[in-house]
Parts: C-alpha cells; sequence; structure tokens
C-alpha cells in the first residue's frame, strides 16, 4: 500500500514543481519588462561640482528622444557638439534601471556617441555613467 501511494503523488509532487518553477519564471520576467517610465524632460548635471552645472537636456518619450549638449564641461566638450540636439535611442527602460545611447555622430564626426547607464536615486533623480567613465545624475525637469 505504501509503494502505491508514494507512486501516485510522485507524478503530482512533479507536477507542483513544474508549476512552481514556471509561476516563478512568468513573474521574473514580469518585473524585467521594458516600459516608458522615465518619459520627460530631464537636467543632466556633473554631481559634486559647485556650483551644479546643467551640461545638457535630455527629452525621452516611448524609448527614443533627444540630448542636448548646453556645456562644455560634458561629456561631449567639442564646441561642434553645443546647442546640437544627439537622437536618443533606449535600450532599457525597467524600475531598476534607464540606459541609452545618445548618437552625437548622428550631428557632427567630432561629438562622441554617449552610451549611458542610470539607477533611480529618488522619484526626481538618476544617477550613472557615460561610456567615458564620468559620473552624471539626470534630474526631472518640472
Amino acid at each position: 500500500m505504501t509503494s502505491f501511494t508514494s507512486s501516485r503523488a510522485t507524478p503530482f509532487r512533479h507536477l507542483a514543481l513544474v508549476c512552481a518553477a514556471v509561476l516563478a519564471c512568468t513573474q521574473a520576467r514580469a518585473v524585467d519588462v521594458d516600459v516608458p517610465l522615465f518619459d520627460g524632460s530631464w537636467s543632466v548635471v556633473l554631481p559634486g561640482s559647485k556650483p551644479v552645472p546643467t551640461v545638457a537636456r535630455v527629452s525621452l518619450l516611448d524609448f527614443s528622444g533627444t540630448w542636448l549638449n548646453a556645456d562644455k564641461r560634458g561629456p561631449a566638450p567639442d564646441r561642434a557638439c553645443l546647442g546640437k540636439q544627439f537622437p536618443i535611442t533606449v535600450q532599457i527602460s525597467t524600475a531598476a534601471q534607464l540606459n541609452f545611447t545618445a548618437w552625437g555622430s548622428a550631428v557632427s564626426s567630432k561629438c562622441p556617441d554617449l552610451t549611458v547607464e542610470l539607477k533611480p536615486v529618488d522619484p526626481r533623480s538618476l544617477q550613472g555613467t557615460v561610456n567615458s567613465g564620468m559620473t552624471i545624475q539626470l534630474v526631472k525637469r518640472k
């Protein structure tokens, strides 16, 4: 009798384990879904600088946008880049991170492409790095 009960219980145990694994994978993937959480206008500042200069402005909408280079202290210091709008393509937009590329080369060969990796600090700011290694912060504009 014991072997009959345990042999019947085994398929149910396997089914329960499979269901639990599928549910865990589904929930894990739902957390990492890309959504345009960071749409809007942002000021790009250099944290730790006094006064804190706004080196660029970023506008995002539906996984694209523009980077307007405003100051030579920023990550695209060449004069050919000042006052120019670089197109942006968002690669990752989740609650935990925002990664995008600002395509400076689309404006001038003197302007670098900027790969930006950011993490939320609070509801109104993100902080991270540009591919040059420079630390930047995005502050939500009103």
